[in-house]
């Protein structure tokens, strides 16, 4: 037999029990396995360096074998006292140290570090915007090395803010505006003020005074305006009695008195209609009358009547284009001109005028149709009739 060592189990003879044969064998014996070695004492082998570790070593009790592991710390670096060493000093964002030579290896090394010393901001004046302008934000820089840090910003043009001055409004006499507008931050000028001319009056209605003077009020400001009549000749029954065209005010030479059934028949069934819208004015009644009387020998008329936008017995002028049809039977054959008789009156600067105005019409079936955007007198005339101007 052979004892177990520190690596192997113990080896054993064995014999047959049948033939006496024998073998050599390791046993199995949990007894008499391996033992392992037994490395008790470690000794340091020197081997240090500045920068590794060193190793120790020891030997097994039993045996020859040997086993090494580390033992010892590095021995870090020792200054060279004789050589200086050179200083890095800090910058924003690497440390700062001094370099030595080891006096052991003979290699330099660094130590006595210091930490980074950061940037230092260098502020580029923000610039604020304006209504029309943009501004920025500034950018930053290292005031020690330059180094950006951030860039500049822009900011969008504020805009403007406008303020708008009241508006005045015209009246019939005086000019208003429309307000300017400026800027409440800059104080720039957005919009100047611009003028509105004066309304003018809107003189409605025609109000015989009895003195040969007729009055309208204006439906703006309620002036009251008067002026003389506008008088033309009538015969009724043979005698030249003169009515005024525009409010239609009668006067008699013999000193009696004309009532207006003696003059007019009212036409009913006419109807207008607005080619403009808001041409007729509101709340009133289509009034059509016709002379049942002769002009004389001053004008050859075939037939004259009278178109008039009522209410309450107030006359109020058209707005705009209306299309009248007025059943109207006639007794030519021949073709005639429709006019309308446009009186101006007579004003402080200006004498009072007339002016026949031709008109296109239709007349079929018994019913004129024409156009007109003013009421007042219209005329049936003669082909060759002269037309006042």
């Amino acid at each position: 037999m052979m004892p177990a060592t520190c690596t192997d189990a113990m080896i054993e003879l064995a014999t047959c029990k049948t033939c006496a044969a024998t073998a050599v064998r390791p046993s199995t014996d949990a007894a008499y396995q391996a033992m392992g070695h037994a490395f008790m004492d470690y000794r340091l082998n020197g081997d240090a360096t500045c920068t590794e570790a060193g190793t120790a070593t020891a030997t097994c009790a039993r045996c020859d074998a040997t086993d090494t592991h580390p033992g010892a710390d590095p021995l870090g670096h020792m200054a060279d006292p004789t050589v200086e060493a050179t200083v890095s000093v800090p910058g924003c964002t690497t440390q700062g140290y001094a370099t030595y030579l080891c006096q052991r290896c003979g290699l330099p090394y660094q130590d006595d570090f210091v930490s980074a010393t950061g940037h230092r901001p260098e502020h580029e004046a923000d610039i604020a915007p304006t209504c029309t302008k943009a501004g920025y934000k500034g950018a930053s820089r290292c005031s020690v090395y330059g180094e950006a840090l951030s860039e500049r910003t822009s900011i969008a043009p504020l805009g403007h803010r406008p303020e708008h001055e009241a508006d005045v409004a015209p009246t019939c006499t005086e000019a208003g505006y429309k307000g300017a507008s400026r800027c409440s931050v800059c104080g720039e000028t957005l919009s100047e003020r611009v003028s509105v001319a004066p309304l003018g009056h809107s003189f409605s209605g025609r109000t015989a005074n009895g003195n040969e003077t007729h009055s309208s009020i204006c439906a703006r400001c309620g002036d009251r305006r008067t002026v003389d009549c506008v008088y033309g000749n009538i015969d009724v029954a043979g005698i030249a009695v003169r009515v005024c065209g525009v409010c239609g005010d009668v006067i008699d030479p013999t000193g009696g008195k004309v009532a207006a059934a003696d003059l007019f028949t009212p036409i009913p069934d006419a109807t207008g209609e607005e080619l403009d819208a808001g041409a007729i004015p509101e709340g009133t009644e289509l009034i059509v009358r016709k002379f049942d009387v002769s002009f004389g020998d001053e004008v050859e008329a075939i037939e004259a009547f009278t178109i008039a936008y009522e209410t309450d017995g107030i006359v109020l002028p058209l707005e705009g284009r209306v299309r009248v049809s007025i059943p109207l039977v006639l007794d030519i054959a021949e073709p005639f001109r429709l006019v309308r008789v446009d009186v101006t009156p007579e004003t402080e600067t200006t004498p009072s005028s007339e002016v026949w105005v031709q008109l296109d019409y239709d007349y079929a079936d018994g019913v004129l149709t024409f156009v007109s955007d003013r009421d007042g007198l219209f005329l049936l005339v003669p082909m060759d009739a002269i037309l006042r101007s």
